[in-house]
């Protein structure tokens, strides 16, 4: 709610405005995901989806690792 008691418009913050844009949030290591399910930036299959939209709500298997960035 605001302060006038009425709810917020539907605002987005922009890409400026996202938290992984902001350098002082910025860390030393950056995590790297992969999954058997799908290609590398290609699409998500429908069974991972949710069942409200005819998928099975089925997690992806992922595989990760922190990589400590250069400095």
């Amino acid at each position: 709610m605001t302060k006038s008691g009425e709810p917020p418009k539907r605002r987005r913050a922009g890409h400026a405005g996202l938290a992984w844009n902001s350098p002082n949030l910025a860390g030393e290591q950056t995590l790297t995901l992969s999954s058997p399910d799908f290609d590398n930036e290609g699409a998500i299959p429908a069974v991972h989806a949710s069942t409200r939209v005819g998928g099975e709500d089925l997690s992806p298997a992922l595989t990760g690792f922190y990589q400590r960035t250069a400095t």
